[in-house]
């Protein structure tokens, strides 16, 4: 973790500075989730913001821009993101514990090793985004966009995905025992290696999509047109 803050007799002095070095916010608070807070009440663009490894938890963030920001290893549990622009940004290795990022914008995100369980991504854009051996054990990802969004080995256990769209997304070896993917479209996804025990699918196109030999015989109520 890099050392944002200067102690003072009381609160602490932050400096927030891009991942080129860019300083875009300096100031005292009494904690780097504050400082981050405060930047955004001040105006501050925060796009490009390097907090790789910051402890953010609890952030109120909704509706702000983080566009390619360096936040590798945050701690963002029960941080709120509704509706923010994550595009193109790192999470990967991050803990999002019980993060609420509805409707939040992650498309070409990296989140790979990420610890999403019980994370709130309803109607959010993961669009093309890595969730590589990511943890969503338990998540909400309702209505969501995951077209070309890659899970490779990611555990998805339990989640619920219902309605969500995940044209050519790929899923190989990836664990989604009990996973809820009622009417979701999976058109051209590759579960190659998947665990889909207990599934639920019904509703959902299946149109080209890829799974082992047998397995799409065992998923039922799924329809191969849209």
């Amino acid at each position: 973790m890099r050392n944002w803050a200067r102690s003072t007799d009381e609160d602490m002095e932050f400096d927030l500075t891009t991942t080129h070095g860019t300083t875009v916010w300096h100031g005292e608070a009494p904690s780097l989730a504050a400082a981050v807070e405060a930047a955004v009440a001040a105006g501050a663009t925060l796009d490009d913001v390097d907090l790789h490894g910051a402890d953010l938890h609890g952030a109120k963030l909704s509706g702000v821009s983080l566009r390619g920001a360096d936040l590798s290893g945050a701690v963002l549990t029960e941080a709120h993101f509704e509706e923010a622009c994550l595009s193109g940004a790192r999470l990967d290795h991050a803990c999002l514990f019980k993060t609420r990022m509805k409707r939040a914008w992650l498309d070409g995100a990296c989140l790979d090793d990420a610890d999403m369980a019980k994370v709130r991504l309803i109607e959010a854009d993961l669009t093309g985004a890595s969730l590589a051996r990511a943890n969503l054990s338990g998540a909400a990802v309702m209505w969501a966009a995951l077209t070309r969004a890659r899970f490779e080995d990611a555990v998805l256990d339990r989640a619920c995905l219902k309605g969500s769209v995940l044209r050519y997304a790929v899923l190989r070896g990836a664990s989604l025992h009990a996973t809820n993917l009622l009417t979701a479209d999976l058109s051209f996804a590759d579960f190659t290696g998947a665990d889909l025990e207990g599934v639920e699918c019904a509703g959902a196109i299946v149109t080209g999509a890829i799974f082992d030999e047998g397995v799409a015989a065992t998923l039922e109520g799924t329809v191969t047109d849209g």
